[in-house]
């Protein structure tokens, strides 16, 4: 209840519906909760597969790159390619972590 009270004292005074507001309540509640479950599962497979998460990420380049040069996801494809460095067609991915880490790897 303590979490409940202290997001919806954020929401109170925007003239949002009480409806509305509990809503957005449990859509922050569960949006957090999902990334923590992730986060521990990542950590798990990281430790279980031996690679860093660069390292990983930097393995799956290749993939990457075949499924931003079909066709078949053009929306995904236009926003990936902001990812694109302008010289190159080397792709960076800036981590999620605070670390704020980037990767490079040239799609194959």
């Amino acid at each position: 209840m303590v979490h409940a009270e202290w997001a919806l004292a954020a929401l109170d005074g925007h003239g949002l519906a009480p409806e509305t507001m509990l809503d957005l309540h449990v859509l922050l509640y569960s949006h957090v909760h999902v990334i923590a479950v992730h986060l521990e599962r990542e950590a798990q497979a990281e430790a279980a597969a031996g690679l860093s998460e660069d390292q990983w990420m930097d393995r799956q380049a290749p993939a990457f790159a075949a499924i931003t040069s079909a066709a078949r996801y053009p929306v995904f494809t236009r926003i990936a390619s902001g990812c694109r460095t302008a010289t190159t067609s080397t792709w960076t991915r800036c981590s999620s972590s605070a670390s704020s880490r980037c990767w490079t790897a040239s799609p194959s």
